[in-house]
């Protein structure tokens, strides 16, 4: 695994008004780079070439042009294990360092993405919440939904009757998600993968309860190993975090803000009069991901100071949100619509969902590895890691730092080629950590 590097065997521009041509760039382009995220139902990039023949000014780029890339492992006789068609959504940048060359940088969107934009729709559905988004994406824009990365195969709203008011496919899916959870109030995720072709639709739940991929030989931050990493043999170099920042950490006051700690939601029937009320609590997401298996029973959550009380309240007590919601019951008969709830704990699961994902926003960070381990095991986001950092004053492997070793969720990748270098800035994330399993 450690000696593989992975590199562009195959990139050419293809578009209708070339008809049946395509123009190989291949020996051209010296950077791509290509984003996942949980936060995007689709694949964007960056592509970095040159042109010292004229083929952009043959071309006449207008943003609709398809690139193909095939990306293989040098060491496995180059046959493709990646494959990617992108649009030239538009030119970033365009430089000239001499007469005769130009240098471009060019931002790729999937294919799906460009036809999302041309087909607003309104229509009628009545399925679980996930059946409608599977609906949506194959009917609309002729993809795959792969249903396995869901906890259950309906979500805990059930059977609902939605009428998807002329938004685009991807947008539908969207409001759809802001509605959907598993029963402990996990939100749910339509991502995309440089592994496959398909869309993926996943829960917290079932990414949170996943072993690590790398349990085995889980990454390394070591300052003093990575200045040195020249001397680490291939294996321990794969292993290697190679930088290291936190994007984004301890924003307690801005969760709070937004509800994510203690909050109160209300929700006022006009067809009947009747309100519900729910108070929300953090603490009531840990405990269930507990009782539920998704975190272990030994976890501890890190989303806020347990001891921590203001006027001789836990935090968890006050209400920093009030959530007031107008719906109306009874819309469609016996099926229940987008908002209906008929008990606090239902009401809940909506607060629950917005709350959990502002969370995995608080306890960002960002490490650089190299992309082997990733192509191997075929990693992407929604996938655990698992990471090690030694203690500041650690004179041998083994002494961890508690606090930011351990399992991660991955929320975010950039893959970048560049010849043989293939490198993966990783955001990760998590809510709760095991110091348990560090241990030694």
């Amino acid at each position: 695994m450690a000696t593989q590097q992975y590199k562009l065997v195959e990139a050419f521009i293809s578009a209708d008004k070339l008809g049946d041509r395509e123009l190989d760039i291949a020996s051209r382009a010296f950077e791509l780079t290509i984003f996942e995220s949980l936060d995007a139902a689709y694949l964007s990039g960056l592509l970095v070439m040159s042109d010292d023949v004229g083929i952009f000014s043959e071309l006449d780029i207008t943003g609709t042009e398809y690139v193909t890339f095939k990306i293989a492992s040098v060491e496995d006789g180059l046959t493709p294990i990646v494959e990617k068609t992108f649009i030239i959504s538009k030119i970033v940048k365009s430089t000239k360092p001499n007469d005769t060359t130009s240098v471009l940088m060019m931002h790729l969107i999937e294919p799906h993405v460009f036809v999302n934009s041309l087909k607003p729709f309104s229509r009628a559905y009545t399925n679980p919440f996930e059946k409608i988004i599977t609906q949506i994406v194959t009917s609309e824009l002729d993809k795959n939904v792969d249903l396995s990365y869901l906890t259950d195969q309906t979500t805990a709203q059930g059977i609902r009757k939605v009428l998807v008011p002329y938004l685009t496919p991807l947008d539908a899916c969207t409001w759809i998600l802001d509605r959907a959870t598993t029963s402990n109030g996990m939100p749910l995720f339509l991502y995309a993968s440089i592994h496959d072709n398909n869309l993926r639709l996943g829960d917290l739940d079932k990414m949170l309860s996943q072993k690590a991929f790398n349990s085995k030989i889980p990454y390394l931050y070591s300052q003093a190993a990575t200045q040195s990493s020249s001397d680490l043999n291939q294996l321990k170099q794969a292993t290697q975090i190679l930088s290291y920042k936190e994007a984004m950490q301890a924003d307690m006051i801005g969760l709070s803000n937004l509800g994510g700690i203690g909050s109160y939601y209300t929700n006022t029937d006009a067809g009947t009069g009747l309100s519900y009320s729910t108070h929300y609590s953090v603490d009531n997401v840990i405990r269930d991901a507990k009782r539920s298996g998704t975190i272990s029973d030994t976890a501890e959550q890190l989303i806020y100071d347990q001891k921590q009380k203001f006027k001789e309240k836990s935090v968890l007590d006050h209400n920093s949100v009030f959530f007031h919601q107008i719906s109306s019951s009874g819309t469609y008969d016996t099926f229940k619509s987008y908002h209906d709830g008929f008990t606090g704990a239902e009401f809940e699961l909506k607060v629950r969902h917005r709350a959990v994902r502002n969370a995995l926003y608080k306890n960002m960070v960002e490490m650089t590895i190299s992309g082997v381990a990733f192509m191997v095991a075929k990693a992407t986001i929604g996938d655990i890691v698992s990471v090690n950092f030694l203690k500041a004053e650690a004179t041998q492997l083994g002494i961890y730092d508690l606090k930011k070793s351990g399992d991660y969720l991955v929320y975010g990748t950039r893959h970048t080629f560049r010849g043989t270098t293939h490198n993966v800035a990783v955001q990760m994330s998590r809510i709760s950590r095991d110091p348990k399993t560090r241990e030694k």
